[in-house]
């Protein structure tokens, strides 16, 4: 059990050459609070309580002195895989055209184009908007 985890970052959104999402962080702090484990053997408990305890001042530490560098690199591609690679299947569309009343499997192309714009309450997103069918 975590009580009082707190994490406090800045950070900005950048898009690369591709249309990806890269996160910029400038700032990371990263404060686990208390813990506790519980086991039925005290000892086991003991023994996890200080390894847990030990493995959170590390990360701490380590998201203190080069959490921004960090997370700066591995936040683009966990983004890209969150969101598919920014393509959105868009499944059983009907046909465009009257008198067609076949189904089509589409998809919708939402990479940016140019950097989002991050206001107090609200992110304005640019993107491509491209529907095609099959690539």
């Amino acid at each position: 059990m975590f009580k009082d985890f707190d994490i406090d970052f800045s950070a900005g959104l950048h898009v690369n050459e591709v249309g990806n999402l890269k996160p910029t962080f400038y700032t990371l702090h990263i404060k686990f609070g208390d813990s506790y484990f519980t086991h039925d053997n005290w000892f086991f408990a003991m023994m996890m309580h200080q390894f847990i305890e030990f493995s959170m001042i590390i990360i701490e530490n380590t998201a203190f002195f080069c959490g921004e560098l960090m997370f700066s690199q591995i936040g683009e591609p966990i983004l890209a895989t969150f969101f598919n690679d920014y393509r959105l299947p868009l499944t059983n569309m009907p046909s465009p055209f009257l008198g067609q009343d076949n189904l089509g499997t589409f998809e919708l192309d939402w990479r940016n184009t140019i950097d989002p714009v991050v206001k107090e309450g609200q992110i304005d997103m640019f993107f491509i908007g491209e529907i095609t069918q099959k690539g």
